[in-house]
């Protein structure tokens, strides 16, 4: 069973290295805010992870999108169309 937060985290800290280190980055921390991802960096970590993940991009329509404002609001989206991992 694989830790969906653990996911996201690896991605993230590998797209935007000043986010910090997978295990440092706060599950709640705002994205943009607080760990200054760009709009272009964000597209890279959905498209990432919905190629990792095995999620079609057309799961999450605008409002999805507009809620993944953290590591936590990612999770909740994807946890919908992932039942066998742990958040």
């Amino acid at each position: 069973m694989t830790n969906l937060y653990s996911t996201i985290t690896i991605v993230l800290a590998r797209l935007v290295p000043n986010a910090g280190a997978p295990d440092q980055i706060d599950a709640d921390a705002q994205l943009a805010q607080e760990l200054g991802v760009t709009s272009m960096q964000m597209v890279l970590l959905i498209t990432t992870l919905c190629r990792t993940l095995g999620v079609s991009m057309t799961a999450f329509d605008e409002d999805d999108l507009a809620a993944m404002i953290s590591v936590r609001a990612i999770a909740a989206r994807f946890q919908t169309h992932l039942p066998e991992m742990v958040a």
